[in-house]
Parts: structure tokens; C-alpha cells; sequence
């Protein structure tokens, strides 16, 4: 079929668009070094592991540890579509970030199309809540919470940042982030509902709209980084940049920035390693 269903485009060309692992035959071997990385890191990291934040088996994290006293914490959320992968997958993301001085927790939440998307939302802010509840048991500073996330969990970073703490949870305060940096994420889920990622997400067209930041307020008054890569498709460099100016319109401070040659799966790479360049720049955020 070559019916055009959205900005002109047709269910192919969506598809290329919006699924990079399809476009990218080296995927499969980036994810398995995602593992490895993950694996090797665990082994000799300062950590603790599978802590439960709610009742379903996959509400788990793992909080890895810096060797620096009252650290500060970045939460990390991992893609996926909403329906793979899971915490330890990332292990690695969190390499960097704790040798910079973080203490860093990987979030597990369930997966679609075993719950529905508005269940895996909930699951982040329900992990978003006891982490800053349980801070100082824990280990780390309750007042200086960073989220990160990657594509889909980008998405998820901005649900947290629109999240009306007080009415989500009774005792919570006003804002419970610092700041967030979101990579490579989909800010508008419309154009998945005409491809096979929005029917295993049961997306109709209310449910996108209503699940989609850039038709929401940011609640948070934390600053924001959007990233992209710059050999990312066109989609995924539309998205940051629509939905970073909305939101600018709202009063976030934020900045959108460009990795040129990173595509949608190594522009990771930009936050994982010792001294990378999204490491120094969330070093420079909770400094703020």
C-alpha cells in the first residue's frame, strides 16, 4: 500500500524511519557488546542488585556505587520500544557516570505487550518515587535526582518530567529531578500507530496523544539536554527539535545537540565511557 498516513509518508517509509534496526545490519552485534560491556562491568563494580521498587518481578534495579561519599544519583532508562531488553542489558551505561562521582541506578520496569504502555509509565514514576523516598537508606543524596534515557526511554524521561509528583503519590514534593538528559527519544507517538511497533503498543489514536510529552506540560523545573545522532533519520532529529522547542515555549531550559557521526544505537557511546562527552555534561548540569 502506498497510502500516505502521516506527514506524507507511507507504512514503508515509516518504518524506515522509525525503526533503526531494520536500516542497521550491525544491530544485532552492537546489542550483544551492550551485554558483554554490561557483564564485565557488574563483575567488578561496587553494586547492589534486583532491588524491588513495586510488586511486579520485572520493578527491579540495580543501584551501582561510586567510591565518593553522599554521592548524587542518574537514574538511566533503557529502549527498547517499550518491549526489550532490560536492566542488565546497561550495566555498562553506568561505567562512566560512577567513576565521575554518580551513583547510578539502572531501571528494570515491565515490558508491552505483557502490560500496556500506561503500565510501564507508571512503573517508572513508581521507581522515580522510591528512589527518592529510600535516598539516604540507599546511600545517595535525595536532592540532586538526574534522569537519563535512550530512544524509548527518552520517552519515558519526559513522562517523569511532566509528572505531577504531589498528586501521583501523597508526601511527594513539587519536583523530585534536577535535570534530564534524553537521547534519541520519540516525543510523539502518532506515526507508530500506522507501523507494527503501535499495534504491539495498542495504540489508538487517544492513547498516543494522550502518552506523547510533546503534547504535555513539563511539571519539573529541571534542565533538559536533547540528543541526537547526526546519522540518525530525519524522524528522530524532527522529533528532538519539535519537541525541544514546545517545551522551551513552556519555560524548560534546555539545549538540543547533535553527534554527527553516531546513528540511533552508537550515540550510546556518548554516555557510557569514562570521560565521555554526555558524562562531563551531566557533571555539568547538577552543578548548576
Amino acid at each position: 500500500m502506498n497510502e500516505a498516513l502521516y506527514r506524507n509518508m507511507t507504512a514503508d517509509q515509516l518504518r524506515g524511519q522509525y525503526n533503526p534496526s531494520r536500516s542497521l545490519p550491525e544491530a544485532p552485534r552492537i546489542f550483544q557488546s551492550w551485554k558483554e560491556r554490561s557483564a564485565t562491568f557488574r563483575a567488578q563494580a561496587k553494586a547492589k542488585l534486583d532491588i524491588p521498587y513495586a510488586e511486579h518481578p520485572a520493578a527491579r534495579f540495580d543501584l551501582f556505587l561510586p567510591d565518593a561519599p553522599a554521592p548524587r544519583l542518574h537514574v538511566y532508562i533503557h529502549g527498547g520500544y517499550w518491549q526489550s531488553f532490560g536492566k542488565g542489558d546497561f550495566s555498562f551505561i553506568a561505567e562512566g557516570l560512577t567513576k565521575a562521582g554518580f551513583a547510578v541506578a539502572v531501571l528494570g520496569f515491565p515490558l508491552c505487550p505483557s502490560v500496556p504502555l500506561p503500565i510501564v509509565v507508571r512503573h517508572v514514576r513508581l521507581a522515580l518515587a522510591y528512589l527518592w523516598r529510600e535516598a539516604e537508606k540507599l546511600g545517595f543524596r535525595q536532592d540532586k535526582i538526574q534522569i537519563s534515557g535512550h530512544s524509548a526511554g527518552a520517552h519515558l524521561c519526559a513522562m517523569l518530567m511532566a509528572t505531577l509528583w504531589p498528586k501521583f503519590q501523597a508526601g511527594l514534593p513539587e519536583d523530585i529531578l534536577h535535570s534530564a538528559i534524553m537521547i534519541s527519544g520519540i516525543f510523539e507517538l502518532e506515526p507508530l500507530r500506522h507501523i507494527e511497533t503501535g499495534r504491539a503498543l495498542q495504540l489508538t489514536p487517544e492513547l498516543a496523544k494522550k502518552l506523547s510529552p510533546l503534547f504535555l506540560k513539563p511539571a519539573s523545573k529541571g534542565r533538559a539536554l536533547l540528543c541526537t545522532g547526526g546519522l540518525e533519520s530525519m524522524e528522530f532529529r524532527r522529533q528532538s527539535a519539535i519537541f525541544g522547542r514546545t517545551w522551551a515555549r513552556h519555560g524548560t531550559q534546555l539545549e538540543v545537540i547533535t553527534f554527527t557521526n553516531r546513528h540511533h544505537f552508537t550515540v550510546l557511546d556518548e554516555l557510557a565511557p569514562a570521560n565521555a562527552p554526555l558524562v562531563r555534561r551531566a557533571q555539568d548540569l547538577l552543578d548548576f
